[in-house]
Parts: C-alpha cells; sequence; structure tokens
C-alpha cells in the first residue's frame, strides 16, 4: 500500500470504479498529483456547463448537484467529479 502527500492510498483510489484497471504503480503517480481543496458549506465548486480544467475526488463530507435552486444529487465519498468536463 502507498500513501500520498494527501493520505490518499492506492487502495481507496482503486475503490473508485473509474480508477479499478490502473494498476498500483499508475494509482501512486496519480496520488501524487492531487491537491488539496476544501469547500465550506454551500460554496460552489463550479458551474454546470463550465469548461473543466480539473478532476475532483470527494474524500470526506457531502456534494450537493443543483440544477437552478433544484437538487438534482447528492454525492458521499468516494466519488469523482468533472472527468465529463468538456
Amino acid at each position: 500500500m502507498s500513501i500520498s502527500k494527501l493520505g490518499l492510498t492506492t487502495e481507496q483510489l482503486r475503490g473508485i470504479p473509474l480508477l479499478r484497471a490502473l494498476s498500483a504503480e499508475q494509482l501512486q503517480r496519480l496520488a501524487e498529483l492531487f491537491v488539496r481543496r476544501e469547500l465550506g458549506t454551500g460554496e460552489l465548486l463550479f458551474h454546470a456547463g463550465q469548461v473543466a480544467d480539473a478532476m475532483y475526488l470527494l474524500t470526506e463530507g457531502e456534494l450537493v448537484l443543483r440544477q437552478g435552486e433544484e437538487e438534482t444529487h447528492r454525492l458521499r465519498p468516494p466519488a469523482i467529479i468533472g472527468e465529463l468536463g468538456r
């Protein structure tokens, strides 16, 4: 088991369906690229349709997705957000 600077283990990353096919070495290299970003309650991560410049890994807490004022989803760890950006 390898641990990244942020404390992510390769096993945690392997638990994410999108990343399961990666080798331990690939997971370790990926883990080293993550940068911690913390959001406060109600803080915006990005707008729907916005050009994505990053893939976000939700490791703790909960993320609420909204379309206008309507809540469409609630994500809990482990979850990846922004991987399908345009």
